[in-house]
């Protein structure tokens, strides 16, 4: 039975046509995989599809009737529910308080039911195959657990239609699993489920149709069978992406950096806990955890942005323990920050300028009066544009107006382009379309090879797997595990993300 479809939908904001003339079908049972670049015009079709926005042409058809969706109060009166990638919920919350807020179950026209809310979200957990404390604090879950109470409150609110934008993006490979396997009971159960992914391999293995958007418009839609993961690379892309496999490098030279015992936090669980580790020249040294295990303070640490309480950080046989973030980038330090918006960028200001921040004293952008050397400023921010194939209308237009795979090849061009000797990648591909991330791969191994050490941190481990020449383990703010890329599989360290220890997972190999 077909659930929802669109018929010529189109949304433009101003001269941009973000939208144009889109048309899918999801049917009952159905998993339908919607697969496009950044700035393809997936997020503004869901939003339509969920009353963020109203299109400008076309008409979205529920069960077959032509329906305007006003509003997500609408879009879930109509039988629509959206899990974004970015959870939201409330933190202080309950997990039951959380799911029933906008549809409070009232007892007696005044109380608040909590009982029958409880017993609602035990009911849905059962069903579905959740394991979820209705009375624990939202604050008190993992990753994967925040991942089922979005679901959860979705299923409260009786949809037949599901919106998932990257639900896996931040999950372990054990929890992606148990997510699938929760698909498919709603399959079963009659739910039609859109699934936007950057993932092809898991494209692939849990989507029944697919979609690709690029610019706008809706350049295929196929059945599984018919696709293959280069196929749908290339039609993302509008051209054939280059097999980019990458060989693995055992002939580390000089020791670069050295972590001895670093501490961050003074209470009994610290955000850094005596990690100690060492990256050499020719090394990609990848460092895999769920998200809020003590990664981003690390990297912090060791860019200066904040100050260990212990231990000690050495750069080429140096202490960094009192040098400022810009000391640490003028001795040969790279930073690619895991929030380009945050810590990369100042966005009012042109690509010119904000890849001149932070070396804006270094000789090569100076001249000796201590003014800017526009002509040799101008020629390297060039070559950075030319070089990473940066799209744009020159160097003097602002970094906001750009796409978000543009803008992280500013960020790395600059890290790269000042002749590091270490360099600190954290998240380097988040939030870019596969054309971008395949570029981006390749400028890393190109470093590693020219003898720089790099430092990865990343929340995909298809990436750590793929570009680690070894890989630690950050569970809890300690290091559980370092071993050779290979040595352990994807399941094998995700189990040790989510806290097994070495020897266990060792056993049950």
């Amino acid at each position: 039975m077909e659930l929802l479809s669109t018929k010529g939908l189109t949304k433009k904001f101003g001269a941009l046509v973000a939208n144009d003339d889109i048309n899918i079908v999801l049917n009952s049972g159905e998993i339908l995989s919607l697969l496009g670049e950044n700035g393809a015009g997936k997020t503004t079709l869901m939003n339509m599809l969920y009353g963020l926005y109203q299109p400008n042409a076309g008409e979205i058809f529920i069960k077959g009737k032509p329906v305007k969706i006003s509003s997500p109060t609408d879009a879930r009166n109509r039988g629509i529910s959206m899990v974004h990638q970015h959870f939201m919920l409330v933190e202080n919350l309950s997990v039951s308080e959380n799911v029933i807020l906008g549809k409070e179950p009232i007892l007696n026209k005044v109380i608040l039911d909590l009982k029958k809310a409880n017993e609602d979200v035990i009911r849905l957990s059962k069903e579905f195959g959740f394991n979820i404390d209705p009375k624990k604090k939202i604050s008190q879950l993992s990753v994967g657990e925040k991942q089922h109470v979005e679901m959860i409150k979705a299923l409260y609110n009786d949809v037949d239609i599901l919106i998932l934008d990257e639900p896996t993006a931040v999950l372990t490979p054990q929890e992606v699993d148990s997510f699938f396997v929760v698909l498919k009971k709603l399959k079963a159960a009659g739910k039609g489920i859109i699934l936007i992914s950057h993932k092809l391999i898991e494209t692939m293995d849990i989507a029944d149709k697919i979609a690709v958007l690029r610019k706008g418009k809706k350049v295929a839609g196929l059945d599984k069978i018919d696709a293959t993961i280069p196929k749908l690379s290339e039609l993302m892309v509008g051209y054939p992406l280059k097999d980019n496999s990458i060989k693995r490098n055992e002939n580390f030279s000089e020791k670069i950096l050295s972590l001895k015992k670093l501490v961050k936090g003074k209470e009994e669980k610290k955000e850094i806990d005596s990690i100690s580790f060492d990256v050499h020249r020719h090394e990609i040294f990848g460092i895999a955890g769920v998200d809020g295990n003590g990664q981003s303070d690390l990297i912090e640490l060791i860019m200066g942005l904040s100050k260990q309480d212990d231990g000690s950080i050495e750069y080429l046989g140096k202490s960094l323990n009192d040098l400022t973030v810009k000391e640490r980038l003028n001795e040969g330090i790279g930073y690619i920050p895991e929030d380009r918006n945050k810590r990369g960028f100042v966005n009012s200001f042109s690509i010119l300028e904000n890849s001149l921040i932070g070396f804006q004293k270094r000789s090569e952008y100076t001249k000796k009066n201590l003014l800017i050397n526009w002509k040799n400023t101008k020629e390297k921010v060039n070559n950075y544009i030319e070089g990473y194939e940066i799209k744009c209308k020159g160097m003097k237009e602002k970094t906001s107006n750009l796409s978000g795979g543009n803008q992280q090849k500013i960020i790395v061009a600059k890290a790269l382009g000042n002749n590091p000797t270490l360099v600190l990648a954290a998240q380097p591909t988040r939030g870019v379309d596969i054309g971008a991330v395949t570029y981006i791969h390749k400028k890393l191994v190109e470093a590693r090879d020219e003898g720089k050490a790099i430092l990865l941190i990343s929340a995909d481990l298809d990436e750590l797997m793929k570009l680690s020449d070894n890989i630690a383990v950050i569970y809890e703010g300690k290091i559980v595990s370092i071993s050779k890329n290979g040595v352990y599989d994807k399941f094998q360290l995700g189990a040790l993300m989510n806290g097994a220890n070495e020897e266990e997972v060792k056993n049950n190999e």
